[in-house]
């Protein structure tokens, strides 16, 4: 936790017991939450245009190694469960 940003450390220990979800703070905090999703996504690349809500952080695009992702959602393939 000492490599973090301020906003990223108080989002991870506000959530990390996961007592509190993402939604769950959106009900507690709402003006915060929304500061962090800006933060989020302005950090990803993707800033909201003035006046409108940014994309929730699953929806941001995603950098490793070179690579960019359009956002954060996997899915695992469908043939590593077949059985032959």
């Amino acid at each position: 936790y000492a490599e973090l940003e301020p906003e990223q450390f108080a989002y991870s220990l506000l959530t990390r017991s996961q007592r509190i979800s993402h939604e769950n703070l959106r009900l507690r905090d709402p003006a915060w939450l929304e500061g962090f999703e800006r933060w989020i996504a302005e950090h990803a690349g993707a800033p909201a245009p003035a006046g409108q809500r940014p994309a929730l952080p699953m929806l941001t695009p995603y950098r490793a190694r070179g690579v960019t992702l359009k956002n954060r959602i996997l899915v695992s393939p469908m043939a590593m469960y077949s059985c032959t």
